[in-house]
């Protein structure tokens, strides 16, 4: 049995699901990633919203590990998800992460753009339109203290 490598923690907050990730990931993490996002997000299945990922440490994936994020991605756009925010703030390695997932949201022709700073990130998808729950999002933070 392989363990689980990499963390995250995500909030469905209005029409933003915010996340934040702890790298590196290995397969069984992007593997339960991808089923806990289904049930996360599976009040606005079906309807628009938006993805804010703050990424933290080193911020990569093995081959594998970004094969399954690829095939999520697809399906979460088929269903909804409409724009991506990618915040690079604490990641240690911003280059190779940032080409990573350029080439995953790209292969999706899914909007997608990277900050440096949460509060940016957020400003870009609010003014694309997506409401945000403040409530939901404090409850996000406090619990990635």
């Amino acid at each position: 049995m392989k363990f689980i490598h990499g963390e995250y923690n995500l909030t469905l907050c209005g029409e933003h699901l915010i996340t934040h990730a702890y790298g590196p990931w290995n397969l069984e993490c992007v593997y339960a990633y991808t089923r806990d996002y289904v049930q996360e997000v599976a009040p606005v299945y079906g309807a628009r919203w938006a993805d804010i990922t703050i990424l933290e440490g080193e911020s990569l994936m093995v081959p594998a590990a970004e094969a399954r994020l690829r095939h999520g991605i697809a399906i979460a756009a088929e269903h909804g998800l409409a724009s991506v925010a990618l915040v690079l703030e604490n990641s240690s390695v911003r280059n190779s992460t940032r080409a990573q997932l350029d080439n995953i949201y790209e292969a999706h022709s899914l909007p997608h753009r990277f900050f440096d700073h949460y509060q940016d990130a957020l400003q870009w998808s609010l003014q694309a339109g997506y409401a945000l729950d403040r409530r939901a999002e404090r409850v996000h933070f406090q619990k990635n203290r």
